[in-house]
C-alpha cells in the first residue's frame, strides 16, 4: 500500500513502495590522499521527515599501506539511524560485523588489511530524517596517504525504499 502514516508529522504520505537502486557506474580512484571523495551515483536525496530502508554493497581495491575508509554522510538532525555492517578483506581471518545506532555524518569507518587486497563491504539500515532535508551519501578515501591506487569499483550500489 503506497500510503503510510509518518509519525514525525502525524500525516499520511504517499510513497511509491518500490525499491530503487543507485549504481556506481565507473571505477573511482583516490591516490595519495586521505580527503574523502563523494560518489554522485551513491547519493539519495531525503526530504525533511522522510524515512528510508537501505542496503549498500561496496567493492574496492586498496594497497596495504593505504587501507580503505568510507563515510555515510547523513542530513543534520536525524531522528533515527540504525545500521548493520559487515566487512570482508581477504587477508582478514573472517567477516567483521558492526552495528551503528547513531550517525552524525562525520564518522569515518576504516577497513585495515595487511596486504594489497580486493575487499567487500555491505550493510543495511533505516533512516528517519528530521527537520532538515539533505543527502544520504557515500564518500571514500585512503586511510593513510599512499602512492598506490585505492579504487571504489564500478558495481558498488545503494538499494533503498522510501517508507
Amino acid at each position: 500500500m503506497p500510503f503510510n502514516l509518518n509519525p514525525a508529522t502525524n500525516t499520511v504520505e504517499y510513497v511509491p513502495g518500490e525499491l530503487e537502486t543507485r549504481v556506481n557506474t565507473q571505477d573511482r580512484t583516490v591516490t595519495a590522499s586521505t580527503t574523502l571523495v563523494a560518489v554522485p551515483e551513491l547519493t539519495i536525496n531525503l526530504a525533511r521527515n522522510q524515512r528510508i530502508f537501505f542496503n549498500f554493497q561496496l567493492f574496492y581495491s586498496s594497497p596495504a599501506a593505504a587501507d580503505f575508509k568510507y563515510r555515510l554522510v547523513v542530513p543534520a538532525s536525524l531522528t533515527l539511524y540504525r545500521a548493520f555492517r559487515e566487512t570482508w578483506a581477504p587477508d582478514a581471518t573472517g567477516l567483521a560485523f558492526a552495528q551503528d545506532t547513531s550517525n552524525n555524518g562525520t564518522t569515518d569507518i576504516t577497513v585495515l588489511h595487511a596486504a594489497n587486497t580486493d575487499g567487500f563491504i555491505r550493510g543495511s539500515g533505516i533512516i528517519h530524517n528530521g527537520a532538515n532535508a539533505g543527502d544520504f551519501q557515500l564518500q571514500f578515501a585512503q586511510n593513510t596517504s599512499d602512492a598506490g591506487n585505492t579504487i571504489l569499483r564500478a558495481g558498488s550500489s545503494f538499494t533503498f525504499e522510501y517508507i
